[in-house]
């Protein structure tokens, strides 16, 4: 028993110094790695050792990657955690940094002479390129020729001027109502000949449109020629009333047959040469072109039958689509520029003449015209068109 429990004693002896050999061996290798006296230097530590030693005697520390950190030690970036590096220019560098302004990359107005937070928006407020030096002033902004190429950078002078919106409307060309004429019959008769056979003939004015043979005008002539004859038949020394009223028939029967399109030189053919006429000529009122042909020859028609309708399309209307929201800017008188399908990139230009009362309910739009002079006859009714209308907004809030 005495002999076991010596054995016990020696081996537990035995293992604690093997652990202190194993311990003394460990520190021995280590000193030779790191510590030893005649051991090479780290590759690049005489240069860790200059840096550090240049950050020891700086005062200002930063962080690479949030340059807006200034602390006066060492230590690790409150932002990432990265490790601060001196700023260039020592102890002046710092009371530099200091004393220069300080804004926000937000808010350029606010303006401190030391870091900090915004008190906008609680951004960290960066440095002022320039304030300490006194070299591009403080509302200079200041980047890199490639990072400006990539931020596409545009200047422009600030100016005071009107406000100006551009309205676009949709519409079609259409005939000018002023200028339709509609060729109809004053009197019952039948139709002997249409000068005009088929629409889109230009006429002028004055030009011959229809013959058309009427008894009733030579009834009207016969009335003529009578009141003529009765007036010239009165004796010298009949009363004033009587001649007043013989007077006046002659007139009446003149107005009849001018308004029934027979011209001066027929009516004074008939009240003085007796030489009457069962035709009747009807002339063009207006120049233009034949839009509407009605009727054929030989037909017999009653007094307002319409033979031809003519329009002048030497001006035309533009009847465009304006939505309800785009009313407030356009008014009266205002220019118009605007493109037909048939002429690409060729402008026309015309003038708001009317702007319709009504909204349509179904297509919410207000239908607005615009006269617009087509001397060369470019513009034929029914064109598709796109408008443009430019308006000003005044200093009183008027366009």
């Amino acid at each position: 028993m005495k002999l076991q429990s010596k054995s016990k004693v020696f081996f537990r002896r035995l293992l604690s110094g093997a652990k202190w050999a194993a311990a003394g061996a460990l520190i021995f290798w280590l000193g030779l790695m790191f510590g030893g006296g005649h051991s090479m230097p780290a590759p690049g530590a005489e240069h860790a050792h200059g840096v550090e030693g240049a950050g020891q005697e700086a005062s200002a520390w930063t962080c690479s990657m949030h340059p807006n950190v200034q602390k006066k030690g060492s230590g690790a970036c409150p932002l990432c955690g990265m490790d601060l590096i001196p700023v260039a220019g020592g102890e002046d560098g710092g009371s530099a940094q200091e004393e220069a302004a300080w804004t926000c990359s937000m808010h350029p107005n606010v303006q401190k002479k030391g870091p900090g937070a915004c008190p906008l928006c609680g951004m960290d407020l960066i440095p002022v390129s320039g304030a300490g030096g006194g070299g591009a002033g403080a509302r200079t902004f200041t980047t890199s020729e490639a990072a400006k190429a990539l931020m596409n950078i545009q200047t422009s002078v600030v100016e005071r001027r009107f406000a100006d919106h551009e309205v676009r409307m949709v519409g079609k060309v259409d005939y000018d109502e002023t200028r339709l004429s509609e060729i109809s019959a004053w009197v019952p008769g039948r139709i002997d000949r249409m000068y005009v056979d088929y629409t889109g003939i230009y006429v002028n004015k004055g030009d011959h449109l229809v013959d058309l043979y009427s008894p009733e005008l030579l009834t009207a002539q016969e009335e003529l020629r009578g009141a003529a004859r009765r007036l010239e038949g009165l004796r010298p020394g009949v009363s004033e009333t009587i001649r007043n009223s013989a007077t006046l028939t002659l007139r009446a029967a003149r107005e009849k047959l001018g308004r029934w399109g027979l011209t001066d030189r027929q009516i004074q053919n008939a009240e003085s040469k007796g030489v009457l006429s069962d035709h009747i000529t009807i002339y063009a009122p207006i120049g233009g072109t034949v839009i509407a042909r009605n009727g054929q020859e030989g037909t017999y028609v009653e007094t307002g039958a319409s033979f031809y309708s003519i329009a002048d399309l030497e001006h035309v209307w533009v009847l465009l689509e304006a939505y309800e929201s785009d009313l407030p800017w356009l008014h009266y008188g205002q220019p118009v520029r605007f493109w037909a399908e048939a002429y690409p990139g060729k402008p026309f230009e015309g003038t708001i003449s009317f702007i319709d009362p009504v909204l349509n309910a179904r297509t919410r739009t207000v239908r607005v015209r615009v006269n617009v002079p087509n001397p060369e006859g470019r513009l034929k009714p029914g064109m598709f068109v796109r408008a443009s209308v430019k308006s000003r907004i005044a200093s009183n809030n008027r366009v």
